[in-house]
C-alpha cells in the first residue's frame, strides 16, 4: 500500500512540476523575428576568345617557354558575363596539362604546361583569378602559362586542353 501511495505521489509531484515549468517557461524566454532571403543567379557564361599561344621553337633544345598573362597576343583570353556586382573566382582546374602531337604520349611527343597565371579584369591585387564581375560589362580573364620544352622532343604541332572555372562566391 505505502509502494502505491509513494508512486502516486512521484507522479502527481512530476505532473505538477511539468505543469509549473510549462506556464512559467513563457515568462523566462524571448522571441525575435528575422527574415529569411535568397537570390537565384543566372549562371556564368564564359567564352574562349582565344587560346594559348606558346612561339614557334626548333627541336633539339630544352627550354622553359612562358607566356605571361599580359601577353594580349599570346596569353589565353576569355570572357565572363553573369550576374553584376558579385564575387567569382576563376582558375585552371588542373595543376598541369600535357601538349601533345597526337594520340601516342611518348616523352618526346608530349610538353607539360602548368604553373598558371592571371590577368585582366577578374583579377585581384594578388594575382589569383578573384574579383566582382562588373556591372553592365564583358568581363576578360587572361590565362599564361610555362611550357617545359625538352630536348629530345621531337618536331610537330603540339595541341592539348585545359578547362578554366568560374564560380560565384
Amino acid at each position: 500500500m505505502k509502494i502505491i501511495n509513494r508512486q502516486r505521489l512521484i507522479y502527481f509531484t512530476a505532473t505538477l512540476l511539468l505543469l509549473v515549468a510549462a506556464f512559467l517557461s513563457p515568462l523566462n524566454s524571448s522571441e525575435v523575428s528575422f527574415n529569411a532571403r535568397m537570390s537565384l543567379v543566372e549562371p556564368v557564361l564564359v567564352v574562349q576568345g582565344q587560346g594559348l599561344n606558346f612561339p614557334e621553337l626548333q627541336p633539339g633544345k630544352s627550354a622553359v617557354v612562358t607566356i605571361s598573362s599580359d601577353n594580349k597576343r599570346k596569353a589565353a583570353m576569355v570572357t565572363a558575363i553573369g550576374h553584376e556586382e558579385t564575387l567569382v573566382t576563376a582558375a585552371v582546374v588542373e595543376n598541369s596539362i600535357f601538349i601533345s602531337t597526337g594520340s601516342d604520349l611518348t616523352n618526346n611527343e608530349k610538353i607539360t604546361v602548368e604553373s598558371w597565371t592571371y590577368g585582366g579584369d577578374l583579377v585581384d591585387s594578388g594575382g589569383y583569378g578573384k574579383s566582382t564581375l562588373n556591372k553592365n560589362e564583358i568581363n576578360k580573364l587572361q590565362i599564361g602559362a610555362s611550357a617545359y620544352v625538352l630536348a629530345e622532343n621531337v618536331g610537330g604541332f603540339y595541341t592539348g586542353k585545359a578547362t578554366l572555372r568560374v564560380i560565384y562566391q
